[in-house]
């Protein structure tokens, strides 16, 4: 999206496309890795990087340049997308503390049809359908249901948490298994790229 002179948002026709394109593979049941894998493979620039680029400077963060599930899942319900304007979607800690964060969705205060959509209502409602029928967690081979395997990303990077599951044995504990999650992004690449967060 590009905006106007009065801040409303306009469609951008470059990158356009490429949003139909998530939406639809998204409502015939693609998963948000698998369209970032597609976006990647036509060598579509990442949001990060098209602002960059727009502002004429580099994109200093490495592990922004492909396309991951969280750039993904951000554009897939974010309704600007569907020609709503959104408002107070963003608070602070306090008025010591400026970091910002992202409220409920049911805080935010959202103008329907303000400017021309990208995608229709429908096919936008359809992938917040699709969205939320996923949302249960992840079963792994053994058939063990992890309750927050695939719904925890990386806050640095926005790539996805992957589980790790190891056995223990204690005189106290007996033997016990203990999961935890780290970041994909620190597990394929290192700590050149970004931390463990573990």
């Amino acid at each position: 999206m590009g905006d106007t002179e009065d801040r409303l948002p306009v469609v951008d026709e470059t990158n356009a496309p490429y949003v139909r394109m998530m939406y639809k593979m998204r409502s015939e049941g693609a998963s948000s890795p698998q369209i970032a894998k597609a976006l990647n493979a036509q060598g579509v620039i990442t949001p990060s990087d098209y602002t960059y680029k727009r502002l004429g400077k580099p994109n200093p963060y490495i592990s922004n340049h492909l396309w991951n599930a969280a750039m993904v899942r951000d554009i897939l319900e974010n309704p600007i997308y569907k020609g709503c304007v959104v408002n107070q979607k963003y608070t602070t800690i306090s008025y010591k503390n400026h970091q910002r964060y992202i409220r409920d969705s049911d805080e935010w205060i959202v103008i329907d049809d303000a400017f021309e959509p990208i995608v229709d209502k429908e096919l936008w409602d359809k992938v917040q359908e699709v969205n939320k029928s996923c949302s249960h967690g992840k079963v792994t081979k053994s058939g063990v249901i992890l309750p927050l395997g695939g719904l925890m990303y990386c806050a640095d990077c926005g790539a996805k948490l992957k589980n790790n599951t190891t056995f223990h044995e204690s005189k106290k504990r007996g033997k016990y298994k203990l999961v935890t999650y780290i970041c994909n992004t620190y597990a394929n690449h290192g700590k050149e790229v970004c931390s463990s967060h573990s």
